[in-house]
């Protein structure tokens, strides 16, 4: 009986094809995610292809040998979770055979993809029900039964005992897998054929590109300020850890998802304007604005619909790859988070297209009236977007709801909100009356809820320091979606008024910025200082260092054998950098001042800081400490203050100001307001001054100020700050004391550079000026592009030191070979002989704190090829944050080990503090992984990780040459 659908079959699927063929593709692609996520698991050696290497193994001993493999290799060595004392332990074959039980899912799935494309396609060339097309279609079926015949022998070879003498053997699978690939090539040929040369796909392709791309180009405004918002959060760490921080409390929670919707309204509205690409007055219209033509009105409101569930599902799923990154595990974990991007924004997009939640509500109203149904929906919408998400963190978290693993809620909550979305713009017209807020007037609220968030943003421009009186930590992310909200309002009012006039504002008002910044002298970014009265003369480095040994003449003859003396340089690293920089000296202290019989702190004995970026940041922190308390209990230098200290909000002003203030006033002459490093500069000084009762403020060569009126003179280490000239390429060192140009070669000295203003001033009779403390620590923190480079003069542009050297180290052994330089003199003096007793019992360690964790996977296995244009510029950048840093410090670490001599008679040794805190517990006791911010917000579980590591376990079994080493040199 030969077999030929009747021609009703085919009109039946073509009728139908746009319902059939999206709902059956996305469910390919959802079992298809799935599939290659466990055949992942079934790579190595014997199999490289996973599953479809035993499909073409061909012989027994070849298969046998693969289901070996799986069977002995039963870890995970490649799930990158250091959370897990040992590798969670898989059956890989009971994972192959799930594989390919849901593989005959897939068979049914991806035959009938087929069949649809194929019967639909031939009908439209009127070929329904020809042997061609029915030949067409049993190829497609044959190619599922050879899939099913190649499942039956995998089944075979994957049991616990297979054997050699069975119907279907290996030959008999890796044939039926031929077949199979070999049909499924022969219908991809003809599908290509069929669409380029009998439906002229290329054509239909081209113009369906080109209208796609300038209906793309009329929306460029909405789509920049998405991808703008959601790339953090994807890409950066920090911008996964200010996820954790708006999740920190139930307000940040509401405060985001709040912009997140109005965002979406927004953007759902404003798209309304660029319906058509022609000027529709009036220039900023209340009134929603309807297309004469009825089809394109129906086709560019889905397009607008789209847009708006797109702003609130890219930064939904966002947070799954941010829980990926911290290795907190969901049921979310069946799907990647580019499969969860691709499937929900697969099934929204149906929906959309379909219309689906406003033909329901129709099918509902002729069945229950309008009252009733207008009551569904608004109760449907309130369970939603608000009564499901509210019970769901009260009752269900049940206080719980800060915790990073309660982050999946989040992600609930937002794809809740997504459906709300929907329904709402979908069904609005047929529940609210045209001339309602919520009807045709609906550009009311959604543009003045807008312009509400734009004012809040421009008032936080104007008092950015109204943040030290907020006791918060979630506003990053709403802030930086607010300050999108405000350009998208004006690049929209622009391009509208642009479209009214048929002038280009934008394109004029770009040129005219970068004509006045070409040719104006801007002095906005000029490094920050302060008035003095009068400008001492620094003591050189070496007579500093004379005179601090003599401050201890009583301690180094009493020291039975050697006197040590630390030289550290601190790692930059943004504010993980800085607050692991205190909790390490903090840490020290308080051992040593509790340890030792005359209560002296670890920083009696260092003698200089070389601190680069955050780890300035933290060490300038740190020497304003010492000086406030010095040795006056272990009690002082609890972790605990620190800890506090940093919980505390050091981003939004600077995101605020660098998206709004900064970006007028960079491109002007002439500046009203504060610039962004001047804020950041004021709010580490504020909170220094409301939590740690620190004057931050004051100048630079305070603390280390030699007069008897000093009470912590000598007893605060060196601060070096070290900062990169971009003119030049010359590193730059802000320091108390006067630094000689044959220890510190090629070397920008800040206080020089200073000096040499002053004498300008002078001249004009103008006050002489300083830096403060902050201030200097900031010029080594001047990381691009968040903060700016500072300007000190023509020629004198400085910004972050990490681009030169992110260890500090090569300055820490410049301060060395200055030191041991006097040291040598001073033997060969006779007439100087306390000095000359006194050095040679002085034995100078070294002591490098890195802010990089202990456990580093290597995975530049991962980049197969790098983008060629931009090898350069990473190659240049990694140079400095990475080459260098390493370079310097590994020179410190084999050149001053015990038993080298670099210089003759002058002992030296080094010591290395990393962190070491991996893990730390959730709410549910499972172990879980941090991330480590570069940026200047640190949440409350990364500085947990980061205080982890000073627990006894990890203190003592990671580290041989960190903490236990230093505590037992400076004698505990």
């Amino acid at each position: 009986m030969k077999f030929t659908p009747p021609p009703r079959f085919y009109h039946f699927i073509n009728d139908r094809f746009p319902v059939l063929f999206w709902s059956v593709f996305i469910t390919v692609l959802v079992v298809a995610s799935i599939q290659v996520k466990d055949r992942l698991l079934l790579q190595n050696v014997r199999a490289p292809q996973g599953i479809g290497s035993l499909q073409m193994g061909g012989a027994f001993a070849k298969d046998s040998a693969i289901v070996a493999s799986w069977k002995q290799d039963t870890l995970d060595h490649d799930n990158g979770n250091v959370c897990q004392q040992k590798p969670l332990r898989i059956d890989r074959l009971k994972i192959a055979r799930s594989d390919v039980y849901r593989d005959y899912l897939f068979i049914l799935l991806y035959t009938a993809l087929a069949c649809i494309v194929i019967a639909t396609l031939q009908t439209r060339l009127s070929k329904e029900g020809s042997w061609f097309s029915a030949l067409l279609l049993g190829l497609a079926l044959l190619a599922g039964l050879s899939d099913s015949i190649e499942n039956l022998g995998l089944l075979h070879f994957i049991t616990p005992h297979p054997t050699p003498g069975t119907i279907i053997n290996a030959a008999v699978t890796r044939t039926a897998s031929q077949i199979k690939y070999g049909i499924l090539g022969l219908l991809l040929l003809w599908l290509v054929f069929t669409l380029i040369f009998q439906h002229q796909g290329l054509v239909r392709l081209s113009g369906y590109i080109r209208e796609k791309a300038l209906q793309l180009f009329r929306y460029r405004v909405i789509l920049v300020s998405v991808l703008v918002f959601v790339i953090p959060m994807w890409v950066l760490d920090q911008g996964q850890d200010l996820l954790v921080n708006s999740n920190s409390s139930d307000k940040g929670v509401l405060l985001f998802m709040g912009i997140v919707w109005i965002a979406a309204c927004l953007n759902w509205y404003l798209a309304k304007l660029f319906f058509e690409n022609h000027y529709v007055g009036p220039v900023c219209p209340m009134t929603e604005p309807v297309l004469t033509d009825a089809a394109s009105q129906i086709a560019e409101k889905k397009v607008s619909r789209f847009l708006g569930v797109c702003t609130i599902l890219i930064p939904a799923v966002a947070i799954l790859n941010a829980m990926q990154v911290i290795h907190i595990h969901s049921p979310m974990d069946v799907f990647p988070p580019m499969g969860w991007l691709l499937g929900l924004l697969g099934l929204f997009f149906v929906l959309i297209k379909k219309d689906v939640a406003g033909s329901g509500y129709l099918w509902i109203e002729k069945k229950w009236g309008r009252q009733k149904s207008k009551a569904l929906v608004i109760s449907l919408l309130l369970l939603l977007g608000l009564l499901a998400p509210g019970a769901i963190r009260l009752f269900l978290l049940r206080g719980e709801s800060y915790t990073p693993d309660s982050l999946v809620y989040l992600f609930g909550h937002m794809v809740l909100l997504a459906f709300t979305f929907f329904v709402f713009v979908s069904v609005r017209s047929f529940l609210f009356g045209a001339s309602s807020w919520m009807g045709r007037k609906i550009g009311w609220p959604v543009l003045l809820s807008a312009c509400t968030v734009a004012i809040l943003f421009i008032l936080l421009n104007i008092f950015p320091l109204s943040i030290l009186f907020l006791d918060c930590n979630y506003l990053s992310l709403p802030v930086l979606l607010s300050g999108i909200i405000f350009y998208i309002l004006l690049f929209t009012l622009l391009i509208r008024i642009s479209l009214w006039t048929k002038i280009n504002f934008v394109l004029l008002i770009v040129v005219i910025a970068l004509l006045i910044s070409i040719s104006a002298n801007n002095d906005y970014h000029a490094v920050r200082q302060t008035n003095i009265t009068s400008t001492p003369t620094p003591v050189a480095l070496d007579q500093y260092f004379k005179q601090w040994l003599l401050q201890r003449r009583e301690e180094i003859e009493k020291a039975p054998d050697s006197f040590p003396v630390f030289l550290v340089n601190t790692y930059g690293g943004g504010i993980r950098a800085a607050a692991f920089t205190n909790m390490v000296f903090s840490y020290l202290d308080s051992s040593l001042i509790a340890g030792r019989a005359d209560h002296k702190g670890f920083e009696h004995f260092v003698f200089s800081v070389s601190g680069v970026s955050g780890g300035t940041i933290g060490a300038a922190l740190q020497c304003a400490y010492r000086a406030k308390y010095l040795d006056s209990s272990s009690n002082a230098y609890s972790l605990d203050s620190f800890f506090r200290f940093y919980q505390h909000d050091f981003l939004t002003p600077v995101l605020s100001n660098a998206l709004g203030g900064d970006v007028w006033a960079s491109v002007s002459s002439f500046h009203l307001w504060k610039d962004r490093s001047e804020i950041q500069e004021n709010l580490w000084e504020g909170f220094g001054r409301q939590d740690l009762h620190l004057q931050l403020d004051r100048e630079f060569n305070a603390l280390w100020d030699t007069s008897q009126y000093n009470r912590a003179r000598y007893e605060v280490p060196l601060l070096f700050s070290n900062t990169l000239n971009i003119d030049d390429g010359l590193k730059g060192i802000c320091a108390p004391v006067a630094l000689d140009p044959i220890d510190f070669p090629a070397t920008i000295f800040i206080r020089s550079r200073i000096d040499a203003l002053n004498v300008q001033k002078k001249k004009d009779k103008d006050s002489l000026q300083s830096l403060s403390l902050m201030t200097g620590a900031f010029l080594s923190a001047r990381f691009p592009y968040l903060s700016p480079s500072g300007k000190m003069g023509a020629g004198y542009h400085f910004m972050d030191g990490g681009v030169k050297d992110n260890s500090g180290a090569a300055t820490s052994e410049a301060i060395f070979t200055c030191l041991a330089r006097l040291v040598c003199r001073a033997r060969s003096i006779p007439g100087d002989s306390v000095f000359s007793r006194l050095v040679r019992k002085v034995r100078f360690h070294f002591v490098s704190i890195t802010n990089s964790p202990y456990y580093n996977p290597d995975t530049r296995q991962l980049v197969s090829n790098r983008f060629e244009p931009i090898s350069p510029l990473i190659g240049i950048l990694n140079s400095g944050v990475y080459g260098n840093a390493r370079a310097a410090d590994n020179a410190l670490q084999y050149r001053y080990s015990p038993g080298s001599t670099p210089f003759q008679g002058i002992g030296s040794g080094y010591c290395a503090v990393w962190i070491t805190g991996t893990c730390i517990p959730d709410s549910s006791g499972t172990l879980y992984s941090p991330v480590l911010p570069l940026g200047w917000q640190i949440s409350g579980p990364s500085l947990q990780r980061l205080r982890r590591s000073f627990d006894p376990d990890m203190l003592g079994s990671f580290n041989a040459i960190g903490i236990p080493k230093i505590l037992g040199i400076g004698g505990r």
